[in-house]
């Protein structure tokens, strides 16, 4: 809200704590995809189970993250409140309602009727292609949340995709060095035997 220092919201930290846990499940799923499909490190470990319940939460979370967005739009459009419609209004001039649209069909809608089946959870592939999908959804969130105050028009800067790709590779940088220094399965815990034999019912 720093950078609409006149509008204010009660459920937006709520808002981004569904955009932020939608991305930190994708990038778990394509982060366990990538170790046991390249370095062979969870081959045996992680089962189609594991998937289904990782995509379970993604699908979980996709309807969460619409719903919290519903909610503030909803509330703000029915109180007509200019304090508070200004955010939104905002994001439907200069060329950011096609940018708006675009996330209601491409963050929620495609997501949604993709992950519904029980069998594309199952699917190693297409978890690993929507986990991208929601990753990039992520960033085009939060880019709809922070950029159309600082610009009157839509479109992105070179300085967008360059921040993103800086930050995204320090983090695989730290994810690589912490690799080799720890177990990636815990030692000797009690429930470790029923966590990799569960099933789904």
């Amino acid at each position: 809200m720093s950078t609409d220092p006149h509008w204010f919201s009660t459920i937006f930290g709520v808002y981004f704590f569904a955009g932020g846990i939608l991305c930190a499940v994708a990038v778990i799923s394509l982060v366990t995809i990538l170790l046991q499909r390249t370095g062979g490190l969870l081959q045996g470990i992680v089962t189609p189970e594991h998937y289904h319940d990782l995509g379970k939460y993604l699908f979980g979370f996709v309807v969460f993250w619409a719903y919290i967005a519903f909610s503030q739009y909803m509330l703000y459009w029915y109180g007509g409140i200019p304090e508070e419609t200004v955010w939104f209004q905002h994001r439907l001039e200069g060329g950011w309602a096609w940018h708006s649209a675009f996330l209601v069909l491409f963050h929620f809608l495609v997501p949604f009727f993709v992950l519904l089946p029980q069998f594309t959870k199952r699917a190693i592939p297409t978890m690993a292609f929507m986990s991208i999908w929601l990753i990039g959804m992520h960033w085009m969130d939060l880019h709809w949340v922070v950029v159309p105050v600082l610009r009157d028009s839509a479109g992105f800067h070179w300085l967008d995709f360059t921040c993103w790709l800086g930050l995204t590779g320090i983090f695989i940088g730290g994810v690589v060095y912490r690799l080799g220094r720890h177990p990636l399965v815990p030692q000797n815990h009690p429930s470790l035997g029923k966590s990799l034999q569960f099933e789904n019912m």
